[in-house]
C-alpha cells in the first residue's frame, strides 16, 4: 500500500511540473510609444504572474493584460492599452503589444507642513525639490519615494512621532489628471536627554569630552554618528557604541546609552609589507591604551626594512577630546642608507594638538634634532620650532570614493636658539578625491615646498626636499628626483636633495569589475635649487584591487622626457604599494 501511494504521489507531482512551464513574453509596442521605464517595469510585474499551461486563455490573457497596465499605472501612464496574444501549447508564448498614450500630469499638489517643525529649513528646503508638482508627470514610485525621504528626515532631526496624516492621490481617469492630498504632522521635536556612562569608569571625563551635543540641545542623527566616531577612533575602547534610548514623550527628550568594552592594557602587533620605494619591510607596534586615570598613553614603533629603520614612541596626554586635543612628546630614532641619503638621526620633539572652529587640527612644535651625516662624517643640531594645520575628510571607509588631506607646515631653525644653522621650511600637501555618477573618480594631488637657506649645505638631509617613486612622478626611482652631485664612492651622479618642490599628479579611475578599478595618471614636477632644470613628466596606467586591508595599487609609469642623466631619460617603473594614495 505504501509502495501504491508513493508512486501516486510521484506520479501527481510530474503531471505538475510538467502542466507548469515558464511563458515567454515578448513585449512590443506597434505604434512605438514604449519607453524603456514602462517596458522595464512591465517585465518586472509580470515576472510576478504564476501561469500554468493548463490555465484557460482568456484566464491567461486577462491577468497579462492587468499586470501590464498596473505597471504602466506606477510610472504614470493611466490610458495605456495591452493587446494579448498567445501561442504555444507546451511552451507558452505570450506577445504583449502596448500602446503608452500620454502621461498622466498633475492637476493639484495639495502639501501641507503641520506641527513643531513646520517651520524647519531643512522640511522647507526638501518640499522645495519636491519633483510632484502642479504640471509634472505623475509617478508612484517618486510619489512614495518622497514620502520615505520625508520620513527619514523626520527621524534624523528628532520628530519621532512624525506620521502622514493625510497622503492620497486620486486621477481622473477622463481629463488623465492626478490630485495629490498630503498633510505631514511632524509632531513635537525632541531634545538630547542624560548620556549614561557606566557608572566609575576610568574614561568618564575623556567620554564627557567628546560628546558634541548639549543636554536639551535639539537631537539630530548626525551629532550621534559624530559621537560615535570619536569614541570609536579614540584608543580606548575595543568595542563602543553611543545608543538612543526610546524617546520620552513626557519629558520630550531622548537619553543616550553606552555600551563599552575597554581594550586590553598592552597590545601588540606585527606586520610585514612591501612596496616598490622600500622594499621589503617589517613593524612591531607595542601600545598602551591606558597608562592612568588621565587617559594618558604610549604608542611605540619599530619599523625595519633593507634601507632604513626607525623607532618612534609617542607619549600622548589628552586635555579634552583625545583625538583632536592632546599634548604628544616624542623620541625618535632613524638610520637610512639609500643612494644620496646615508645618516643616522636622533630626535626628541614636543607637540601641543588642539581642534580649530573649521574642523583643521593646529599643531604647535618644537623638536630637537641630531643628524650624523655618514657621507662627509658631519653631524647638525637643530632646535625647530613650527606650527601645521591639517585636515582629513574621507567618506567610504576603507573603500573611500570621496575625500580630501591637507597638510600646511612652517617650521624654522636659528643660531640665535642653538641651532647650528639657519633656515626656514614651508611646505603644503594637498590632495582631493571626487567621485561622479558612482563610477568616475578623480585624484588631483598637489606638493609644493621651499627652504630659506644660505646653501643646501646647510639643511640636514632629512630637511631636504626629494622627488619621485610610488607616490609622486611614478617612472622615477624613490627619491631620486633632485640635484645631483658626483659621488666617488659609487662613482655617479646621486641626489643630494632640493631647497625647492612643485609635484603635480591628476590620476582618473573607472569601475571593471566589482573591487577592480583600472587607472590612467600623469604626473609632473621637479625638486631644485633654482628650477633652472626642466619639468619631469610622466604617464601611465595602473589597476586598482579593494581589498578587506586596503586598497592594492599596480601602476605602471612611463617618462616622458629626455635627459642627458641616463636615469631620467625617459624611464619606465613598475609601482606596487598598499593603501589609499590619498
Amino acid at each position: 500500500m505504501k509502495i501504491l501511494l508513493f508512486i501516486l504521489l510521484s506520479f501527481t507531482a510530474v503531471i505538475c511540473v510538467a502542466q507548469t512551464g515558464t511563458p515567454n513574453f515578448n513585449i512590443t509596442s506597434s505604434d512605438e510609444s514604449l519607453r524603456d521605464e514602462p517596458k522595464d517595469n512591465i517585465r518586472q510585474y509580470l515576472a510576478q504572474l504564476d501561469i500554468k499551461t493548463s490555465d484557460s486563455q482568456d484566464f491567461i490573457r486577462q491577468q497579462v493584460a492587468k499586470q501590464t497596465l498596473l505597471a504602466l499605472q506606477a510610472v504614470g501612464y493611466y490610458q495605456g492599452k495591452a493587446t494579448v496574444t498567445i501561442t504555444g501549447e507546451e511552451q507558452l508564448e505570450i506577445l504583449v503589444d502596448v500602446k503608452l498614450g500620454y502621461a498622466t500630469l498633475m492637476a493639484q499638489s495639495d502639501f501641507k507642513l503641520v506641527g513643531d517643525g513646520k517651520d524647519d529649513p531643512e522640511f522647507k528646503a526638501l518640499r522645495a525639490v519636491f519633483p510632484i508638482v502642479y504640471g509634472s508627470k505623475f509617478h508612484h514610485g517618486r510619489f512614495e519615494e518622497n514620502k520615505s525621504f520625508f520620513n527619514q528626515l523626520a527621524q534624523a532631526r528628532g520628530y519621532f512621532s512624525a506620521r502622514w496624516v493625510v497622503s492620497e492621490v486620486t486621477v481622473d481617469l477622463v481629463s488623465n489628471r492626478a490630485h495629490l492630498i498630503q498633510t505631514f504632522d511632524t509632531g513635537p521635536r525632541y531634545r538630547f536627554g542624560q548620556t549614561h556612562i557606566p557608572k566609575d569608569h576610568a574614561a568618564i571625563e575623556l567620554i564627557q569630552a567628546m560628546i558634541p551635543y548639549q543636554e536639551r540641545e535639539f537631537y539630530h542623527s548626525d551629532l550621534l554618528a559624530q559621537f560615535n566616531y570619536s569614541l570609536n577612533k579614540s584608543q580606548y575602547f575595543s568595542s563602543v557604541q553611543a545608543i538612543p534610548a526610546k524617546p520620552d514623550a513626557d519629558t520630550g527628550v531622548v537619553d543616550i546609552a553606552l555600551s563599552l568594552i575597554d581594550k586590553p592594557r598592552n597590545i601588540v602587533e606585527l606586520s610585514v609589507g612591501y612596496s616598490t620605494d622600500t622594499g621589503a619591510r617589517s613593524s612591531v607596534k607595542w601600545t598602551k591604551p591606558w597608562i592612568n586615570r588621565y587617559g594618558h598613553n604610549l604608542v611605540t614603533n619599530l619599523n625595519v626594512s633593507e634601507e632604513d629603520k626607525f623607532f618612534t614612541t609617542d607619549y600622548r596626554m589628552p586635555h579634552g577630546d583625545p583625538n583632536t586635543d592632546y599634548t604628544s612628546i616624542l623620541l625618535g630614532w632613524q638610520d637610512l642608507n639609500t643612494v644620496g641619503q646615508n645618516y643616522e638621526k636622533y630626535s626628541l620633539q614636543w607637540q601641543r594638538h588642539q581642534p580649530t572652529s573649521s574642523d583643521w587640527e593646529r599643531t604647535i612644535f618644537l623638536k630637537y634634532e641630531r643628524e650624523y651625516d655618514r657621507s662627509d662624517n658631519s653631524a647638525s643640531d637643530l632646535v625647530i620650532p613650527g606650527i601645521s594645520y591639517a585636515r582629513t575628510r574621507r567618506r567610504g571607509g576603507l573603500a573611500t570614493f570621496w575625500g580630501d588631506r591637507q597638510l600646511y607646515t612652517l617650521e624654522a631653525a636659528n643660531k640665535a636658539w642653538g641651532s647650528s644653522s639657519d633656515l626656514i621650511k614651508l611646505s603644503v600637501h594637498s590632495n582631493w578625491l571626487r567621485q561622479y555618477n558612482e563610477t568616475h573618480q578623480l585624484l588631483l594631488k598637489l606638493e609644493l615646498g621651499a627652504i630659506n637657506a644660505s646653501s643646501i649645505d646647510d639643511v640636514p638631509h632629512s630637511l631636504r626636499f626629494y622627488s619621485g617613486g610610488d607616490d609622486n612622478l611614478r617612472a622615477y626611482d624613490f627619491k631620486s628626483v633632485a640635484p645631483l652631485t658626483f659621488d666617488f664612492y659609487f662613482d655617479e651622479k646621486i641626489p643630494r636633495g632640493g631647497l625647492y618642490q612643485a609635484l603635480a599628479s591628476l590620476e582618473y579611475s573607472y569601475p571593471v569589475a566589482e573591487n577592480w578599478r583600472l587607472a590612467t595618471f600623469y604626473d609632473t614636477g621637479t625638486t631644485t635649487d633654482d628650477f633652472s632644470e626642466s619639468l619631469k613628466a610622466n604617464a601611465g596606467v595602473g589597476v586598482r584591487w579593494q581589498t578587506p586591508v586596503g586598497p592594492i595599487r599596480l601602476d605602471f609609469a612611463w617618462g616622458l622626457k629626455k635627459d642627458a642623466h641616463p636615469a631620467f631619460d625617459r624611464p619606465f617603473r613598475v609601482s606596487f604599494a598598499i593603501g589609499l594614495n590619498l
